[in-house]
């Protein structure tokens, strides 16, 4: 991919990262362990009280012992609001995000879909847009998470390179919208597209072509020659000629 500044689109700064060609699946819920899902996540102001609105709801896809809706976040002065995280009882030593169902769904997203919120629902929005990542207004990707290659769906093999905000359509309009997008879109293919050579000015080929053509003059023409140019020429041709010549 061709070296280019940074993308800016609808504000938000854009990493090149997200453009990378990868030739791995994205996130699929067959056989999946939630690796992503081992710590929690940090959550917006405003995304706090729905999920207490839809508290009963949530409650219902998780075991008892996590029925305590106090003890779902804690309480940053700084950051706000984050997921507590419990052991994970499907892998033990690791911990899980304290909304992560026994089936290793996210229940804030299955409770989104049973009551229609739409997309991402009560769903934090960090989570949603995993891996792609968006602060301070740029959007990148998360290579620093460590993920489990043996049971991550999201990393297995597949024939086929395609960019990575392509794999992750739906993440990638929840922070650039449709129009961006496609926009996205648009600019990644200028940047793929392969570089055009100059073309050949037009003086230098016809120097070159009458170089070529050019026949090796007789005696008898070079004094023909110099007869012509003996003959005085006007000021205004002489003018004509230099101004050609340049």
């Amino acid at each position: 991919m061709a070296k280019s500044k940074k993308l800016v689109i609808g504000g938000i700064s854009v990493d090149l990262k997200v453009l990378r060609k990868e030739t791995t699946y994205p996130c699929s819920q067959v056989d999946c362990q939630a690796d992503c899902c081992s710590g929690g996540v940090w959550v917006k102001d405003e995304e706090y009280p729905p999920v207490m609105k839809w508290k009963a709801a949530v409650k219902a896809c998780l075991p008892k012992e996590r029925h305590d809706e106090s003890l779902w976040f804690e309480k940053d002065d700084e950051s706000g609001y984050g997921t507590q995280t419990v052991d994970d009882p499907q892998r033990p030593g690791k911990t899980c995000c304290v909304f992560l169902q026994a089936d290793r769904k996210c229940s804030l997203q299955v409770v989104s879909r049973k009551k229609k919120l739409g997309w991402p629902g009560i769903k934090p929005y960090y989570c949603a847009i995993y891996p792609l990542y968006e602060e301070d207004g740029e959007m990148t990707v998360d290579d620093d998470t460590p993920v489990d290659k043996k049971t991550g769906m999201c990393r297995k093999y597949r024939p086929g390179p395609e960019p990575l905000f392509e794999m992750y359509p739906d993440e990638t309009k929840l922070i650039l919208g449709e129009a961006g997008y496609r926009e996205l879109q648009a600019k990644a293919k200028e940047l793929d597209a392969p570089a055009k050579k100059p073309a050949a000015k037009k003086a230098v080929v016809k120097k070159a072509a009458a170089k070529a053509s050019a026949k090796p003059v007789t005696p008898a023409k070079k004094a023909t020659a110099k007869k012509a140019v003996a003959k005085p020429a006007s000021k205004a041709a002489g003018k004509a000629t230099a101004k050609k010549k340049k």
